[in-house]
Protein backbone atom coordinates (compact mmCIF):
# COMPACT_ATOMS: atom_id res chain seq x y z
CA UNK A 1 0.00 0.00 0.00
CA UNK A 2 2.14 3.27 -0.73
CA UNK A 3 2.10 6.13 1.92
CA UNK A 4 1.93 9.69 0.77
CA UNK A 5 3.62 12.04 3.82
CA UNK A 6 1.83 15.55 4.69
CA UNK A 7 4.08 18.39 6.28
CA UNK A 8 3.57 19.70 10.45
CA UNK A 9 4.52 23.05 11.73
CA UNK A 10 4.62 23.78 15.34
CA UNK A 11 0.82 23.72 15.34
CA UNK A 12 0.48 20.18 13.35
CA UNK A 13 -0.71 18.70 10.61
CA UNK A 14 -0.76 21.52 7.61
CA UNK A 15 -4.86 21.48 6.57
CA UNK A 16 -4.51 23.20 3.48
CA UNK A 17 -1.40 20.02 2.29
CA UNK A 18 -3.37 17.68 3.71
CA UNK A 19 -6.27 18.43 1.27
CA UNK A 20 -3.65 18.81 -1.57
CA UNK A 21 -2.41 14.80 -0.24
CA UNK A 22 -5.82 13.66 -0.68
CA UNK A 23 -6.78 15.14 -3.84
CA UNK A 24 -3.10 14.16 -5.17
CA UNK A 25 -3.11 10.27 -4.58
CA UNK A 26 -6.80 9.44 -3.65
CA UNK A 27 -6.02 8.13 -0.41
CA UNK A 28 -8.83 7.06 2.01
CA UNK A 29 -6.83 7.00 5.12
CA UNK A 30 -4.90 9.35 7.19
CA UNK A 31 -2.97 8.29 10.06
CA UNK A 32 -1.71 11.25 12.78
CA UNK A 33 -0.63 12.14 15.83
CA UNK A 34 -2.49 14.98 17.26
CA UNK A 35 -0.84 15.01 20.60
CA UNK A 36 2.43 15.27 20.92
CA UNK A 37 3.47 14.14 17.43
CA UNK A 38 6.71 12.13 16.86
CA UNK A 39 9.21 13.37 16.61
CA UNK A 40 8.45 17.16 16.82
CA UNK A 41 5.98 17.22 19.70
CA UNK A 42 4.03 19.19 18.82
CA UNK A 43 -0.03 19.79 19.50
CA UNK A 44 -2.23 20.00 16.47
CA UNK A 45 -3.90 23.71 17.33
CA UNK A 46 -7.67 24.16 18.30
CA UNK A 47 -8.62 25.69 14.92
CA UNK A 48 -7.27 23.42 12.56
CA UNK A 49 -8.78 19.80 14.31
CA UNK A 50 -12.56 20.55 13.29
CA UNK A 51 -10.88 21.49 9.69
CA UNK A 52 -8.89 17.86 9.62
CA UNK A 53 -12.26 16.26 10.15
CA UNK A 54 -14.03 18.53 7.62
CA UNK A 55 -11.02 17.76 4.94
CA UNK A 56 -11.41 13.88 5.73
CA UNK A 57 -14.96 13.90 5.48
CA UNK A 58 -15.13 15.35 1.98
CA UNK A 59 -12.48 13.25 1.05
CA UNK A 60 -14.49 9.94 1.98
CA UNK A 61 -11.58 8.95 3.94
CA UNK A 62 -10.85 8.06 7.70
CA UNK A 63 -8.67 9.84 10.74
CA UNK A 64 -6.57 6.87 12.63
CA UNK A 65 -6.00 8.63 15.69
CA UNK A 66 -2.84 7.56 17.29
CA UNK A 67 -3.14 8.74 20.34
CA UNK A 68 0.16 7.23 21.69
CA UNK A 69 1.35 10.16 24.37
CA UNK A 70 -2.14 10.22 26.00
CA UNK A 71 -0.59 9.18 29.34
CA UNK A 72 3.07 10.81 28.95
CA UNK A 73 2.01 14.50 29.33
CA UNK A 74 4.22 16.47 31.70
CA UNK A 75 3.31 18.03 34.55
CA UNK A 76 3.32 21.33 33.15
CA UNK A 77 1.23 21.01 30.32
CA UNK A 78 -2.02 21.83 31.54
CA UNK A 79 -5.35 20.37 30.55
CA UNK A 80 -5.11 18.03 27.42
CA UNK A 81 -6.88 18.82 24.63
CA UNK A 82 -9.79 15.91 24.13
CA UNK A 83 -9.20 13.21 21.37
CA UNK A 84 -10.37 14.09 17.88
CA UNK A 85 -12.59 10.92 17.80
CA UNK A 86 -14.94 12.79 20.85
CA UNK A 87 -15.21 15.45 18.57
CA UNK A 88 -16.10 13.46 15.65
CA UNK A 89 -20.14 12.49 14.88
CA UNK A 90 -19.63 10.81 11.65
CA UNK A 91 -17.84 8.08 12.20
CA UNK A 92 -14.81 9.42 10.63
CA UNK A 93 -12.03 8.65 13.40
CA UNK A 94 -10.36 5.55 14.55
CA UNK A 95 -8.74 6.23 17.75
CA UNK A 96 -6.17 4.01 19.11
CA UNK A 97 -3.88 3.75 21.95
CA UNK A 98 -2.01 1.60 24.26
CA UNK A 99 -0.67 0.99 28.06
CA UNK A 100 1.91 0.13 26.78
CA UNK A 101 3.74 3.37 26.77
CA UNK A 102 3.22 4.29 30.15
CA UNK A 103 3.73 0.96 32.15
CA UNK A 104 5.99 -1.75 30.17
CA UNK A 105 7.34 -2.65 26.53
CA UNK A 106 6.10 -6.37 27.89
CA UNK A 107 2.06 -4.88 28.48
CA UNK A 108 1.40 -5.12 25.00
CA UNK A 109 -2.75 -4.33 25.33
CA UNK A 110 -4.18 -1.41 23.24
CA UNK A 111 -7.06 -0.39 22.90
CA UNK A 112 -9.37 0.71 19.38
CA UNK A 113 -12.46 3.28 19.70
CA UNK A 114 -14.56 3.78 16.32
CA UNK A 115 -18.49 4.61 15.42
CA UNK A 116 -20.28 3.07 12.85
CA UNK A 117 -20.14 0.13 10.55
CA UNK A 118 -16.30 0.26 10.77
CA UNK A 119 -16.10 -0.73 13.99
CA UNK A 120 -17.70 -4.49 13.04
CA UNK A 121 -15.17 -4.64 10.11
CA UNK A 122 -12.51 -4.07 12.77
CA UNK A 123 -14.14 -6.05 15.46
CA UNK A 124 -14.05 -9.39 12.93
CA UNK A 125 -10.35 -8.60 11.35
CA UNK A 126 -8.75 -8.46 15.05
CA UNK A 127 -10.21 -12.02 16.02
CA UNK A 128 -8.90 -13.37 12.36
CA UNK A 129 -5.75 -11.47 13.10
CA UNK A 130 -5.58 -12.25 17.13
CA UNK A 131 -8.59 -14.38 18.19
CA UNK A 132 -8.62 -12.74 21.68
CA UNK A 133 -5.85 -11.17 24.11
CA UNK A 134 -4.57 -13.71 26.62
CA UNK A 135 -6.49 -13.69 30.07
CA UNK A 136 -3.99 -13.05 32.29
CA UNK A 137 -2.59 -10.13 30.37
CA UNK A 138 -6.34 -8.94 30.52
CA UNK A 139 -6.80 -9.42 33.95
CA UNK A 140 -2.73 -7.80 34.91
CA UNK A 141 -3.90 -4.64 32.75
CA UNK A 142 -7.73 -4.13 34.18
CA UNK A 143 -5.96 -4.83 37.67
CA UNK A 144 -3.12 -2.21 36.92
CA UNK A 145 -5.92 0.75 36.25
CA UNK A 146 -8.07 -0.04 38.35
CA UNK A 147 -5.76 -0.05 41.54
CA UNK A 148 -5.56 3.38 43.64
CA UNK A 149 -2.01 3.45 42.77
CA UNK A 150 -2.22 3.99 38.76
CA UNK A 151 -3.32 7.67 38.91
CA UNK A 152 -0.39 8.34 41.33
CA UNK A 153 1.56 6.19 38.71
CA UNK A 154 0.81 8.37 35.94
CA UNK A 155 1.42 11.86 38.32
CA UNK A 156 4.91 10.20 39.01
CA UNK A 157 5.46 10.27 35.14
CA UNK A 158 4.34 13.41 34.08
CA UNK A 159 6.80 14.70 36.95
CA UNK A 160 10.15 12.65 35.68
CA UNK A 161 9.71 13.12 32.44
CA UNK A 162 9.43 16.91 32.57
CA UNK A 163 12.28 16.46 34.72
CA UNK A 164 14.10 14.73 32.23
CA UNK A 165 13.34 16.80 29.85
CA UNK A 166 14.79 19.98 31.10
CA UNK A 167 17.94 17.71 32.25
CA UNK A 168 18.70 16.88 28.87
CA UNK A 169 17.80 20.54 27.34
CA UNK A 170 19.78 22.28 29.97
CA UNK A 171 22.38 19.88 29.59
CA UNK A 172 22.69 20.27 25.18
CA UNK A 173 22.57 24.29 25.99
CA UNK A 174 25.65 24.33 28.10
CA UNK A 175 27.92 21.50 26.19
CA UNK A 176 26.53 21.63 22.38
CA UNK A 177 25.28 24.90 21.50
CA UNK A 178 25.23 23.95 17.95
CA UNK A 179 21.87 21.97 18.64
CA UNK A 180 19.25 24.31 19.15
CA UNK A 181 15.28 22.80 20.32
CA UNK A 182 12.96 25.05 17.87
CA UNK A 183 10.50 23.68 20.58
CA UNK A 184 10.43 22.18 23.51
CA UNK A 185 7.42 19.68 24.33
CA UNK A 186 4.96 19.36 27.00
CA UNK A 187 4.60 15.65 26.31
CA UNK A 188 6.33 12.45 24.85
CA UNK A 189 9.85 11.33 25.58
CA UNK A 190 12.09 13.12 23.04
CA UNK A 191 13.45 16.25 21.94
CA UNK A 192 13.48 17.40 18.04
CA UNK A 193 17.10 18.97 18.00
CA UNK A 194 18.16 21.08 14.48
CA UNK A 195 21.95 21.30 13.82
CA UNK A 196 24.07 23.74 12.26
CA UNK A 197 23.19 24.41 8.37
CA UNK A 198 25.08 21.97 6.56
CA UNK A 199 25.48 19.30 9.31
CA UNK A 200 24.86 15.52 8.46
CA UNK A 201 22.49 13.98 10.63
CA UNK A 202 24.06 10.07 10.14
CA UNK A 203 27.65 11.43 10.40
CA UNK A 204 26.00 12.24 13.84
CA UNK A 205 23.94 9.76 14.87
CA UNK A 206 27.58 7.31 13.63
CA UNK A 207 29.79 9.34 16.11
CA UNK A 208 27.27 9.46 18.88
CA UNK A 209 27.38 5.66 18.60
CA UNK A 210 31.07 5.35 19.00
CA UNK A 211 30.77 7.50 22.22
CA UNK A 212 28.16 5.24 23.73
CA UNK A 213 24.85 7.52 23.00
CA UNK A 214 22.51 6.09 20.92
CA UNK A 215 20.68 9.14 19.00
CA UNK A 216 18.28 8.92 15.78
CA UNK A 217 18.92 10.83 12.46
CA UNK A 218 16.05 13.30 11.59
CA UNK A 219 16.46 11.88 7.81
CA UNK A 220 13.73 9.10 7.98
CA UNK A 221 11.26 11.52 9.50
CA UNK A 222 11.61 13.21 6.13
CA UNK A 223 9.33 11.54 3.46
CA UNK A 224 8.96 13.61 0.80
CA UNK A 225 10.90 16.64 1.12
CA UNK A 226 14.73 17.23 1.15
CA UNK A 227 16.11 16.05 4.73
CA UNK A 228 17.13 19.14 7.48
CA UNK A 229 19.84 18.49 9.60
CA UNK A 230 18.00 17.00 12.78
CA UNK A 231 18.29 14.82 15.28
CA UNK A 232 15.99 12.90 17.36
CA UNK A 233 17.02 12.36 21.28
CA UNK A 234 15.19 10.49 23.23
CA UNK A 235 15.29 10.71 27.34
CA UNK A 236 12.81 8.04 28.47
CA UNK A 237 15.27 4.66 27.93
CA UNK A 238 17.91 5.47 31.08
CA UNK A 239 18.29 5.00 34.84
CA UNK A 240 18.04 8.58 35.46
CA UNK A 241 18.61 11.99 34.65
CA UNK A 242 22.05 11.49 35.55
CA UNK A 243 22.50 9.86 32.44
CA UNK A 244 21.40 11.94 29.95
CA UNK A 245 23.71 14.56 31.54
CA UNK A 246 26.56 11.87 30.81
CA UNK A 247 25.41 10.92 27.53
CA UNK A 248 25.48 14.63 26.42
CA UNK A 249 28.87 15.18 27.88
CA UNK A 250 30.01 12.01 25.60
CA UNK A 251 29.11 13.52 23.13
CA UNK A 252 30.53 16.91 23.15
CA UNK A 253 33.76 14.88 23.97
CA UNK A 254 33.42 12.29 21.04
CA UNK A 255 32.33 14.89 17.97
CA UNK A 256 32.60 18.31 19.24
CA UNK A 257 30.34 20.61 18.33
CA UNK A 258 27.39 20.10 15.08
CA UNK A 259 28.85 23.90 14.39
CA UNK A 260 32.74 22.33 14.04
CA UNK A 261 31.48 18.96 12.14
CA UNK A 262 29.09 21.28 9.66
CA UNK A 263 31.97 23.26 8.90
CA UNK A 264 34.15 20.13 8.27
CA UNK A 265 31.32 18.87 5.56
CA UNK A 266 31.11 22.68 3.75
CA UNK A 267 35.01 22.93 3.77
CA UNK A 268 35.16 19.58 2.15
CA UNK A 269 32.44 20.52 -0.39
CA UNK A 270 33.85 24.05 -0.79
CA UNK A 271 37.09 22.64 -2.11
CA UNK A 272 35.29 19.87 -4.15
CA UNK A 273 33.81 22.72 -6.06
CA UNK A 274 36.93 24.97 -6.17
CA UNK A 275 38.61 22.23 -7.88
CA UNK A 276 36.03 21.79 -10.35
CA UNK A 277 35.58 25.17 -11.32
CA UNK A 278 39.32 25.57 -11.92
CA UNK A 279 39.61 23.67 -14.22
CA UNK A 280 39.74 24.81 -17.76
CA UNK A 281 36.60 24.79 -20.33
CA UNK A 282 38.31 23.57 -23.00
CA UNK A 283 40.14 20.38 -22.91
CA UNK A 284 41.08 17.08 -24.99
CA UNK A 285 39.34 14.15 -24.82
CA UNK A 286 40.50 12.07 -21.56
CA UNK A 287 42.36 8.70 -22.26
CA UNK A 288 41.22 5.74 -20.47
CA UNK A 289 44.22 6.11 -18.21
CA UNK A 290 42.85 9.72 -17.23
CA UNK A 291 39.75 8.37 -16.71
CA UNK A 292 40.73 5.32 -15.02
CA UNK A 293 42.62 8.24 -12.16
CA UNK A 294 39.52 10.33 -12.23
CA UNK A 295 38.03 7.23 -11.09
CA UNK A 296 40.21 6.20 -8.73
CA UNK A 297 40.47 9.51 -7.14
CA UNK A 298 36.63 9.99 -7.07
CA UNK A 299 36.53 6.44 -5.07
CA UNK A 300 39.56 8.20 -2.42
CA UNK A 301 37.26 11.05 -1.57
CA UNK A 302 34.14 9.13 -1.24
CA UNK A 303 33.27 8.20 2.38
CA UNK A 304 34.04 4.27 3.28
CA UNK A 305 33.00 1.98 5.67
CA UNK A 306 33.92 -1.61 6.02
CA UNK A 307 31.66 -3.88 6.84
CA UNK A 308 32.40 -7.28 8.14
CA UNK A 309 29.67 -9.97 8.89
CA UNK A 310 30.29 -13.06 10.80
CA UNK A 311 28.03 -16.03 10.75
CA UNK A 312 26.61 -17.12 13.60
CA UNK A 313 27.39 -20.11 15.12
CA UNK A 314 24.97 -22.82 14.94
CA UNK A 315 22.14 -24.06 17.31
CA UNK A 316 21.19 -27.30 15.67
CA UNK A 317 22.64 -30.12 13.58
CA UNK A 318 21.88 -29.41 9.42
CA UNK A 319 19.53 -31.76 8.95
CA UNK A 320 17.50 -29.80 12.12
CA UNK A 321 17.65 -26.54 10.77
CA UNK A 322 14.49 -25.01 11.01
CA UNK A 323 12.84 -21.97 9.42
CA UNK A 324 13.13 -18.40 11.38
CA UNK A 325 14.90 -20.98 14.37
CA UNK A 326 14.86 -19.28 17.66
CA UNK A 327 16.81 -21.89 19.52
CA UNK A 328 19.81 -20.96 21.33
CA UNK A 329 23.04 -22.13 20.78
CA UNK A 330 23.82 -25.79 21.04
CA UNK A 331 26.96 -27.72 22.52
CA UNK A 332 28.68 -27.79 19.30
CA UNK A 333 28.23 -24.03 18.43
CA UNK A 334 29.28 -22.81 22.02
CA UNK A 335 32.90 -24.98 21.08
CA UNK A 336 32.78 -23.69 17.79
CA UNK A 337 32.90 -20.29 19.35
CA UNK A 338 35.22 -20.74 21.51
CA UNK A 339 37.81 -22.37 19.30
CA UNK A 340 37.41 -19.90 16.90
CA UNK A 341 37.57 -17.14 19.02
CA UNK A 342 41.59 -15.75 18.65
CA UNK A 343 40.21 -15.44 15.11
CA UNK A 344 36.92 -13.28 15.41
CA UNK A 345 37.64 -11.22 18.81
CA UNK A 346 39.88 -8.80 17.03
CA UNK A 347 36.68 -7.99 14.87
CA UNK A 348 34.85 -6.67 17.82
CA UNK A 349 37.32 -3.70 17.70
CA UNK A 350 34.69 -2.23 15.31
CA UNK A 351 33.17 1.00 16.10
CA UNK A 352 29.77 0.05 15.32
CA UNK A 353 28.83 -3.78 16.46
CA UNK A 354 25.55 -4.81 15.64
CA UNK A 355 23.85 -8.49 15.21
CA UNK A 356 20.33 -10.61 13.72
CA UNK A 357 17.61 -10.17 16.69
CA UNK A 358 18.01 -13.92 17.21
CA UNK A 359 19.57 -16.00 20.19
CA UNK A 360 22.08 -17.74 18.52
CA UNK A 361 23.37 -14.59 16.88
CA UNK A 362 22.99 -12.65 20.16
CA UNK A 363 25.09 -15.21 22.18
CA UNK A 364 27.55 -15.60 19.28
CA UNK A 365 28.54 -11.63 19.35
CA UNK A 366 28.35 -11.81 23.54
CA UNK A 367 30.41 -15.05 23.46
CA UNK A 368 32.89 -12.83 21.34
CA UNK A 369 33.11 -9.58 23.28
CA UNK A 370 31.65 -7.56 20.78
CA UNK A 371 28.46 -7.00 23.31
CA UNK A 372 26.18 -6.10 19.69
CA UNK A 373 23.40 -4.04 19.94
CA UNK A 374 20.30 -6.04 18.10
CA UNK A 375 18.96 -4.94 14.44
CA UNK A 376 15.34 -5.87 13.61
CA UNK A 377 16.52 -4.92 9.55
CA UNK A 378 18.95 -7.74 9.99
CA UNK A 379 16.30 -10.40 11.12
CA UNK A 380 15.67 -13.79 8.79
CA UNK A 381 13.31 -13.82 6.02
CA UNK A 382 9.61 -14.11 7.13
CA UNK A 383 8.52 -17.08 6.12
CA UNK A 384 5.09 -16.67 6.87
CA UNK A 385 3.42 -20.60 7.97
CA UNK A 386 6.48 -22.38 7.14
CA UNK A 387 7.95 -20.80 10.21
CA UNK A 388 9.22 -23.58 13.05
CA UNK A 389 9.00 -26.14 9.76
CA UNK A 390 12.08 -28.00 8.49
CA UNK A 391 12.44 -27.87 4.60
CA UNK A 392 12.16 -31.80 4.79
CA UNK A 393 8.55 -31.36 6.57
CA UNK A 394 7.22 -28.47 3.78
CA UNK A 395 8.36 -29.96 1.11
CA UNK A 396 6.63 -33.48 1.86
CA UNK A 397 3.39 -30.90 2.77
CA UNK A 398 3.92 -28.62 -0.07
CA UNK A 399 6.38 -29.86 -2.81
CA UNK A 400 4.56 -27.42 -5.55
CA UNK A 401 4.67 -24.55 -2.93
CA UNK A 402 8.15 -25.03 -2.63
CA UNK A 403 9.26 -25.66 -6.20
CA UNK A 404 7.78 -21.90 -6.74
CA UNK A 405 9.89 -20.28 -3.68
CA UNK A 406 13.12 -21.96 -5.04
CA UNK A 407 12.49 -21.34 -8.69
CA UNK A 408 10.86 -17.16 -8.47
CA UNK A 409 12.96 -14.83 -6.07
CA UNK A 410 9.19 -13.16 -6.56
CA UNK A 411 6.96 -15.77 -4.89
CA UNK A 412 5.89 -15.78 -1.66
CA UNK A 413 3.91 -19.21 -1.16
CA UNK A 414 4.08 -19.16 2.49
CA UNK A 415 2.71 -15.75 3.10
CA UNK A 416 5.56 -14.21 4.23
CA UNK A 417 8.60 -12.37 2.43
CA UNK A 418 9.57 -13.61 -0.95
CA UNK A 419 13.83 -13.92 -1.59
CA UNK A 420 13.51 -10.37 -3.65
CA UNK A 421 12.28 -8.45 -1.14
CA UNK A 422 14.46 -10.16 1.90
CA UNK A 423 17.09 -9.56 -0.29
CA UNK A 424 16.49 -5.61 -0.65
CA UNK A 425 15.33 -5.26 2.99
CA UNK A 426 19.11 -6.36 3.78
CA UNK A 427 20.80 -4.48 0.72
CA UNK A 428 18.75 -1.08 2.44
CA UNK A 429 19.95 -1.90 5.83
CA UNK A 430 23.53 -2.05 4.05
CA UNK A 431 22.96 0.87 2.21
CA UNK A 432 22.32 3.11 5.54
CA UNK A 433 25.31 2.11 7.34
CA UNK A 434 26.62 5.40 8.48
CA UNK A 435 29.46 6.71 5.92
CA UNK A 436 32.71 7.62 7.93
CA UNK A 437 36.12 7.44 6.53
CA UNK A 438 37.62 4.37 7.92
CA UNK A 439 34.95 3.45 9.44
CA UNK A 440 34.56 -0.26 10.81
CA UNK A 441 31.34 -2.20 11.36
CA UNK A 442 31.18 -5.88 12.38
CA UNK A 443 27.47 -7.73 12.89
CA UNK A 444 27.26 -11.24 13.77
CA UNK A 445 24.10 -12.55 11.85
CA UNK A 446 22.15 -15.95 10.28
CA UNK A 447 23.93 -17.53 7.68
CA UNK A 448 20.52 -16.31 5.41
CA UNK A 449 21.83 -12.68 5.78
CA UNK A 450 25.16 -12.91 4.99
CA UNK A 451 23.82 -15.10 1.74
CA UNK A 452 21.40 -12.26 1.02
CA UNK A 453 24.33 -8.87 1.68
CA UNK A 454 26.51 -11.24 -0.88
CA UNK A 455 24.18 -11.37 -3.50
CA UNK A 456 23.45 -8.05 -3.03
CA UNK A 457 26.89 -6.17 -2.76
CA UNK A 458 27.81 -8.32 -6.38
CA UNK A 459 24.45 -7.09 -7.88
CA UNK A 460 23.80 -10.67 -8.84
CA UNK A 461 20.65 -12.60 -9.76
CA UNK A 462 18.66 -13.18 -7.06
CA UNK A 463 18.29 -17.02 -7.55
CA UNK A 464 22.08 -16.75 -6.92
CA UNK A 465 21.66 -16.84 -3.53
CA UNK A 466 20.64 -20.70 -3.55
CA UNK A 467 24.09 -21.00 -4.84
CA UNK A 468 25.78 -19.85 -1.79
CA UNK A 469 26.88 -21.71 1.13
CA UNK A 470 27.47 -20.05 4.46
CA UNK A 471 28.88 -22.14 7.22
CA UNK A 472 28.79 -21.21 10.63
CA UNK A 473 30.88 -18.49 11.96
CA UNK A 474 32.55 -17.54 8.34
CA UNK A 475 33.13 -13.88 7.81
CA UNK A 476 32.51 -11.73 4.95
CA UNK A 477 34.04 -7.86 4.55
CA UNK A 478 32.66 -5.59 2.44
CA UNK A 479 34.35 -2.14 1.72
CA UNK A 480 32.94 0.81 0.02
CA UNK A 481 29.51 3.20 0.38
CA UNK A 482 26.14 2.69 -0.64
CA UNK A 483 25.29 1.46 -4.40
CA UNK A 484 29.15 0.15 -4.57
CA UNK A 485 30.66 -2.43 -2.47
CA UNK A 486 33.71 -4.87 -2.96
CA UNK A 487 33.97 -7.99 -1.39
CA UNK A 488 36.78 -9.56 0.63
CA UNK A 489 36.19 -12.91 1.72
CA UNK A 490 37.95 -15.23 4.36
CA UNK A 491 37.74 -18.90 4.99
CA UNK A 492 35.72 -20.79 7.12
CA UNK A 493 37.32 -21.16 10.92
Amino acid sequence: MPAGPVPVDAEGVRPELLAAAFEATGARVFVCQPLFQNPTGSILAPARRAEVLRIARAAGAFVVEDDYARALGHDDSGPLPATLAAEDHDGVVVHVRSLTKATSPSLRVGALAARGPVVDRLRAIQVVDSFFVPRPLQEAALELVGAPAWPRHLRTVAAELRHRRDVLAGALRRELPGLTLPHLPSGGYQLWARMAEGGDDTAFAAAALRAGVAVAPGRPYFCAEPPGPHVRLSFAGVSGPGELVEAVQRLRAGLGTPCRVARRVACRVARRVARRVARPTARPVPSVRTLDRSLRADHHHRMHVRVSLVAAARSSSLLAERFDDDRPLDGTGWRSVESAARDLVPLGSAGLRYCSPTPRSRATGEALGYAPLAQPALRECDMGRWRGLTLAEVTAREPGAVDLWLSDPRAAPHGGESLLAFISRIGGWLDTRPADDGGEIVAVAEPSVVRAALVYALQAPPLTYWNVDVRPLSTMTLTGWSGRWHLCLRPPV
